[in-house]
C-alpha cells in the first residue's frame, strides 16, 4: 500500500475531541422523534415472538433493538440510547481520523459532515452502526484474504443492521466468493449465515406488513445523490457536486474495475430501494457517501502506484463536497440547539411536572404519538387500533389504524374512558372547537417543531 499522508496525531485526538463534545452537547438539546422511541420501546417492552415478528414486518433486521434490549430493559434512562449512540459515532469517526488512508483535509472534513456529524451521531438509528460496520469492512480489506474473518464478521453483522445493510453484505459476499473462488469458504459460510439471519427475520411474519411504505419515486435517484453529496444546498447544487464526485471517482476507479462495479452494484441496489419502495429520507441518501467512502478506502488500500491526477482530481471534489456537509452540520446544529426536533419531549415533560403520568392516555395517531410512550409509566390506548400499546407494530391492523379519522378517533376514546374522569386524549392536532366534541384543553406543545412538524401535540380531558 502506498504511504498515506499522515494527519497529525495531537491534530487527530483534538478534531475527535472536539467531535464528541459539540456532539454531546446538541445530543443533550435533542428531542427524540417517533423512530428514536420506536427501536428503545420495542426493546423494552416486546417478547421474544413479539420482536421476531415485528422485525419482519418493520422490514429491517433486529441487530440494533437487540443491542438497546440491556439498556432499556436493565432500567437505564430513555436518554442512555444517546449515549451509546454518540459512542458508536465516536468510534466510527476515530478510525476515520487515524486510519483512514484519505488526505488529512479529507478526513477532518468527513468527520464533521452532515450526515457523520448530525444526521449519523445525534439522531439515534441503527445507521450509526451500519456506517461502523462498514468503516471496520474497509479497514479489513487489505488483510481478507490473510485473516478473512476480520472481514466476514463485520460483513455478517452488517445484514442484520436494516434492509439496506442486508443489500450491501450480500454484494459483498458474492464478491468475495467470486474473488476466492471458495477457498476461503469457512469465512463465506460466515457471511452466508449473517445473511440467512437476517433474511429469517424479514421473513418471520409473511403475509401480515402494512402496505404503508410501498411508494415508488420515480425522481429518487436526483434527490437521493443530491442529498448524499450537497445536503440541504438544493437539487441544482446537489446535483451538481454529486456529478462532480461520482464522475472523478469512477475515472480513478477505472484501474479497479471490481471495487468500481461493487460500487454501482451498490448504487442499483439502494437506488431499486429508493425508488420501487421506501426512499426514506436524507438519512438514506447519506449512505450514498459513505458506501463511495468504503470504496475509496478499499482503493487506497490496494494502490502502489504513486498519486496520479485522477486520483487528485477524486478527492479534491470528495473533499469540497464534504465541507458542504460541514456546513449544513453548523446549519442544523444551531436549529436543533434552538428549536424542537419532536414535541414529544416537551409534552411528556409537562405530564410529568403536573403529575399526570399515571392517567390513562387516548392516542391518535399512532404513529406520532408513539413518540411520547418512553417517557410514560404505562402504555397509550391507541385509538386507530382500539388496543393499549407503546411500539409500532407495521402490520396490517396498524395500517388500518392509521386511516382512522380524528373525529372517529375522538369518539372511540370517549366511549372507551366514559367512566374514567382521569382519562386524558393526546393528540397531533389541535380539535377546532373541543367544547362541542365534549373535550376541555390541556395543554398544547409550545416550542416550534423544525423536523417533524405532525409531532406537535393537544392534550385535552374529557368532560
Amino acid at each position: 500500500m502506498r504511504e498515506r499522508a499522515a494527519l497529525h496525531p495531537l491534530l487527530a485526538w483534538s478534531a475527535l475531541a472536539v467531535y464528541i463534545i459539540l456532539g454531546a452537547v446538541v445530543a443533550a438539546h435533542h428531542e427524540p422523534w417517533r423512530d428514536e422511541a420506536d427501536a428503545w420501546l420495542v426493546a423494552r417492552d416486546a417478547d421474544p415472538l413479539t420482536f421476531v415478528r415485528r422485525a419482519s414486518l418493520s422490514g429491517t433486521p433486529a441487530l440494533w433493538h437487540l443491542i438497546l434490549v440491556p439498556l432499556a430493559r436493565g432500567g437505564a434512562p430513555y436518554e442512555s440510547q444517546k449515549a451509546l449512540h454518540l459512542a458508536i459515532a465516536a468510534a466510527t469517526v476515530a478510525l476515520l481520523l487515524f486510519r483512514a488512508p484519505f488526505p488529512p483535509l479529507t478526513r477532518l472534513a468527513a468527520a464533521f459532515s452532515y450526515f457523520l456529524a448530525y444526521e449519523y451521531a445525534i439522531v439515534v438509528r441503527s445507521y450509526a452502526l451500519m456506517v461502523l460496520l462498514l468503516l471496520l469492512i474497509a479497514m479489513a480489506y487489505r488483510s481478507r484474504l490473510t485473516h478473512p474473518y476480520r472481514y466476514a464478521i463485520p460483513i455478517a453483522l452488517l445484514a442484520n443492521t436494516s434492509t439496506h445493510g442486508l443489500f450491501v453484505a450480500a454484494l459483498l459476499g458474492l464478491f468475495f466468493v467470486y474473488e476466492t473462488r471458495l477457498t476461503q469458504w469457512k469465512a463465506a459460510a460466515v457471511m452466508l449465515l449473517g445473511g440467512l439471519l437476517a433474511v429469517a427475520q424479514l421473513a418471520a411474519a409473511p403475509g401480515e406488513r402494512a402496505t404503508t411504505f410501498v411508494r415508488i419515486q420515480p425522481a429518487a435517484a436526483v434527490a437521493m445523490f443530491g442529498d448524499a453529496f450537497a445536503p440541504m444546498f438544493g437539487r441544482w447544487i446537489g446535483a451538481l457536486a454529486a456529478a462532480a464526485v461520482l464522475v472523478s471517482a469512477t475515472v480513478w476507479l477505472l484501474r479497479r474495475r471490481m471495487l468500481l462495479l461493487l460500487l454501482w452494484s451498490w448504487y442499483a441496489a439502494l437506488l431499486f430501494i429508493f425508488t420501487f419502495w421506501w426512499i426514506g429520507g436524507i438519512r438514506h441518501a447519506g449512505l450514498l457517501l459513505v458506501l463511495l467512502l468504503v470504496i475509496l478506502w478499499m482503493a487506497e488500500s490496494d494502490a502502489t502506484e504513486e498519486r496520479s491526477p485522477a486520483r487528485t482530481l477524486c478527492f479534491a471534489a470528495l473533499t469540497a463536497a464534504l465541507l458542504l456537509g460541514d456546513f449544513a452540520t453548523f446549519a442544523v446544529d444551531r436549529v436543533d440547539l434552538r428549536g424542537a426536533y419532536s414535541g414529544a419531549k416537551e409534552m411528556a415533560d409537562f405530564l410529568r411536572v403536573r403529575g399526570l403520568t399515571e392517567n390513562p392516555i387516548a392516542a391518535h395517531s399512532e404513529t406520532t404519538t408513539s413518540a411520547v410512550a418512553p417517557y410514560l409509566d404505562h402504555p397509550l390506548w391507541y385509538a386507530g387500533i382500539e388496543e393499549y400499546g407503546t411500539f409500532t407494530m407495521w402490520d396490517k391492523k396498524f395500517d388500518a389504524g392509521t386511516d382512522v379519522p380524528y373525529p372517529v378517533a375522538v369518539q372511540r376514546a370517549r366511549r372507551r374512558f366514559a367512566a374514567d374522569r382521569r382519562a386524558l386524549l393526546l393528540l397531533n392536532v389541535e380539535v377546532p372547537a373541543p367544547a362541542q366534541e365534549g373535550l376541555e384543553l390541556v395543554y398544547r406543545t409550545q416550542r416550534p417543531v423544525f423536523a417533524h412538524p405532525d409531532e406537535q401535540f393537544w392534550l385535552y380531558r374529557f368532560r
